[in-house]
């Protein structure tokens, strides 16, 4: 079997041929490839088993050649810009390949071309398909053979789903975001496309020497979700719906209501009333011949509105495809921003750029994930029609409608709670998931948070000191002089504990309140409260300033005390292990959002991760500065300013 290409005034065909059958190329019906424009059988093609073509031209002062190989361009008309290809090569490829959602992808014969397909008719670069958010449009780069889509050929055009782009006897398909080849045969290489992601990369990692390896922080490169709306056309209007002719009937009722008048009342002459039966023959006449061409526009009618469901289906099915694109995307992107717990574990011992790489200027601050789960579009799907009102149902406008509500949700994307957006969250449910959630949450917390930027505070009962005491490991519990731990297992050091988290928490509510209002932002390092034990912490002065929700305060207060009834009533967010698990902002518990837990690090895991982390230290242009000559009494006690030192009440508490 082969394939036979015909080129002629801009336009391509094609056909298979069962060779070494006789196939003929012209505009009679009983032609193998029916061509436009052209005589009846104005080219026979004839071939034999050894490969070789005869090619014979109706008129033989045009072209004839008797010794025509397969796969070489025959060139039968310069001035009729006709050009005739066979080859053997048919069927579809195995290869495929999907579009990015933005990006560039070359076609050609050269070898750094993203499809490349090793014949000579085929230029070197021969087109390029640009991805711009999930649209996709063709350019032509001056191939000698032309680029054709749909049949015609083009120089740049929009290519859509449901399109086919032909290049000699290669057809590309896009079908979704994904392209499909046929009759490309051994020739074509479909190479994977390189994407850039931004956690790509190592950090530089080197042995001090003493037992810790230095990591340097580089610049964080974060790529943007897709935020430009995507707006539906309107469907094409319905075709005028069939009608009794209301008019004509009432002509033909008033006619003979006034005819019906004349008689009973007698004061019509005969001769009048001889016209006003005239009148009434006009209506019926019209009425027999108005029934003949009702079955015509019936027919009409429904030719339309099948035309008119086909394209615009196609239109949505091209839409549904971008819009899924741009879920794909938001998909990628979030997943590759928050790994799960195992990922991070290995990103920790690879010693991978995307440690500690968020900052409080990112999107993402202390955002943490939770599991798998859903969440919506990140772009706004809408449609022309939305806010019109109809008395009929219309299918074919349904269409718009369908494809928002199929869209609008993304689903296989990991779960995050905002822990600078919530100051007050509670976990609550079975004891023993409720850690394996808290320690995954740490997890990913302190991957991709410096200590510098985020402390953790534990408070938890002697009883659960051995599942919790791995946490003194990991630099995010160390004070800045890396001199004391905030952690706390027994009722004196929470109290300790409690007074200097209070302290600080004052100071920073005289300082940060008028700041935060100026300019939005919450003091650093942020503050991470994990109160594990209600018993050491619930008569604490602390817990004022931990449940005022006051974002000021830099800090986050994170609830483990099992159910609802013991909760704080300012509680912002819940999650619920045991109901799902779930999470959802208090005052909103119709709108919980479900998730999957990822697989929990076990406690031997959790140990080591934060014993290498503890192993790490931090390398950069700040550890190169000089120790300073000396420090003054107010630094000493970490204030700048006399008031801030609360004299008494440093005194009262020395007294207790």
């Amino acid at each position: 079997m082969s394939f036979v290409v015909l080129l002629y005034r801009d336009r391509r065909y094609s056909a298979q041929a069962d060779m070494p059958r006789t196939f003929t190329i012209g505009s009679g019906k009983k032609d193998s490839l029916q061509v436009e424009g052209m005589a009846q059988s104005q080219i026979t093609l004839k071939g034999n088993r050894k490969g070789v073509l005869s090619v014979t031209g109706r008129e033989p002062s045009l072209f004839y050649d008797d010794n025509v190989a397969r796969d070489s361009m025959i060139v039968l008309s310069q001035e009729e810009q006709l050009a005739l290809y066979v080859t053997d090569s048919i069927g579809t490829s195995d290869q495929t390949m999907k579009l990015p959602y933005n990006g560039i992808v070359n076609f050609g014969r050269g070898e750094k071309n993203h499809i490349v397909v090793k014949n000579p008719y085929v230029s070197g670069r021969h087109f390029t398909l640009r991805c711009e958010a999930g649209v996709v449009r063709v350019e032509d780069l001056n191939s000698t053979n032309g680029l054709y889509l749909n049949g015609r050929k083009i120089s740049r055009a929009k290519f859509h789903a449901g399109d086919v782009l032909s290049v000699l006897h290669i057809n590309i398909r896009m079908t979704g975001n994904e392209l499909f080849f046929e009759n490309a045969g051994d020739s074509m290489t479909v190479r994977a496309l390189e994407e850039e992601h931004a956690l790509g990369g190592k950090a530089r990692r080197e042995d001090s020497g003493e037992g810790t390896l230095k990591y340097r922080r580089s610049p964080r490169t974060q790529e943007q979700l897709p935020s430009e709306d995507i707006l539906l056309a309107s469907a094409p209007s319905g075709g005028q719906k069939f009608e009794k002719r209301r008019g004509i009937f009432s002509s033909f009722l008033g006619t003979g209501a006034m005819f019906a008048a004349n008689m009973a009342m007698g004061a019509a002459s005969p001769a009048l009333l001889a016209v006003r039966a005239a009148s009434l023959v006009s209506p019926v006449t019209s009425l027999v011949s108005q029934s003949g061409g009702d079955k015509q526009r019936k027919n009409r009618l429904a030719d339309y509105e099948q035309m008119r469901m086909e394209k615009y289906g196609q239109y949505i099915g091209e839409q549904k495809a971008r819009i899924e694109a741009v879920a794909a995307l938001q998909r990628d992107i979030l997943t590759r921003e928050n790994p799960s717990a195992a990922e991070c574990l290995e990103s920790l011992r690879q010693l991978n750029r995307s440690l500690w790489e968020r900052g409080p200027a990112d999107r993402d601050f202390l955002d943490v994930r939770l599991g798998m789960g859903y969440e919506k579009l990140c772009v706004q799907v809408k449609s022309r029609d939305e806010s019109a009102f109809r008395m009929e149902t219309d299918e074919v406008r349904e269409l718009a409608g369908q494809i928002i509500e199929e869209t609008r949700i993304v689903d296989n994307v990991p779960a995050r709670l905002s822990l600078r957006r919530y100051s007050t969250v509670s976990v609550i449910g079975n004891r023993s998931c409720m850690i394996d959630l808290v320690k995954n949450m740490l997890v990913s917390l302190t991957t991709a948070h410096c200590f510098e930027e985020v402390h953790i505070v534990g408070i938890f009962d002697a009883g659960e000191r051995e599942r919790w005491e791995a946490l003194r490991w990991l630099p995010h519990v160390w004070d800045e002089s890396r001199q004391f731990r905030y952690l706390a297992f027994d009722s004196g050091q929470a109290h300790v504990l409690c007074d200097l988290m209070t302290d600080m928490l004052k100071g920073r509510h005289r300082e940060s309140g008028d700041t935060y209002q100026r300019n939005q932002q919450s003091p650093t390092p942020h503050y991470i409260f994990l109160l594990g034990s209600r018993e050491y912490t619930e008569k604490e002065e602390i817990m004022q300033y931990l449940t005022s929700n006051d974002p000021a305060l830099g800090a986050t207060a994170v609830f483990l005390f099992d159910d609802l009834y013991s909760l704080p009533h300012s509680c912002q967010f819940i999650l619920d292990v045991d109901n799902g698990p779930c999470g959802y902002v208090r005052s909103e518990v119709n709108n919980k959002f479900f998730f999957t837990m990822d697989q929990a690090v076990t406690d031997s895991q959790f140990d080591s991760y934060a014993r290498l982390m503890s192993a790490i230290e931090l390398d950069g242009f700040a550890a190169q500065a000089d120790i300073p000559q000396g420090v003054s009494f107010l630094e000493g006690f970490g204030v700048s300013r006399v008031e801030q030192l609360d004299a008494m009440g440093r005194w009262r508490n020395s007294q207790l």
